[in-house]
């Protein structure tokens, strides 16, 4: 009654979940994409992380955007027009999407993975398919599927590279 008044904070895994789940059921037709030769499938990748205590979803897109989000949250954004670095490790993560596509099954889960887990999704325009393994093996360089989260991690690596960029100037 004295004092103060406290604002309301708001919970960064609400915020989280609904960013999430808004790049896992976006459509290709609303995102302006058409089939090229070199990506007549994939128009976007997403890419999540279980992490002990949330999650961390790494979207990018068609038009070369990008951008890393976190269940505690951080945000980092790049790949609009200049973010050169951005959008050739966006468009480089939807190329090996492309060519390793069915490495990945189709799917409907939008679920997100466990902790120590890595989902790898590429949206197409008739849904998405997926593979989710475990993080370490993967970052090793010995799964399967390390070249997808190894231009995964690019993506994230310029878009880091990019805010730093930013908040030198």
């Amino acid at each position: 009654m004295f004092g103060r008044r406290r604002t309301q904070l708001s919970d960064p895994r609400a915020e989280y979940g609904e960013r999430r789940l808004a790049a896992l059921t976006a459509e290709a037709a609303g995102s302006g994409w058409r089939p090229t030769p070199r990506l007549p499938d994939v128009w976007a990748a997403v890419v999540e992380t279980g992490l002990p205590w949330g999650g961390s979803t790494l979207v990018a897109r068609h038009d070369g955007t990008a951008e890393l989000f976190t269940s505690t949250g951080k945000h980092w954004a790049g790949g609009e027009v200049g973010d050169d670095d951005v959008r050739a490790a966006a468009r480089g993560l939807l190329l090996v999407l492309q060519a390793r596509l069915a490495e990945l099954e189709p799917t409907q889960d939008v679920g997100p993975p466990g902790a120590g887990y890595v989902t790898l999704r590429a949206l197409i325009p008739t849904g998405q398919r997926a593979a989710t393994a475990p993080e370490r093996p993967l970052t090793d360089g010995i799964h399967a599927l390390s070249t997808l989260h190894f231009a995964a991690q690019e993506v994230v690596r310029q878009l880091m590279l990019e805010a730093e960029r930013d908040a030198s100037t």
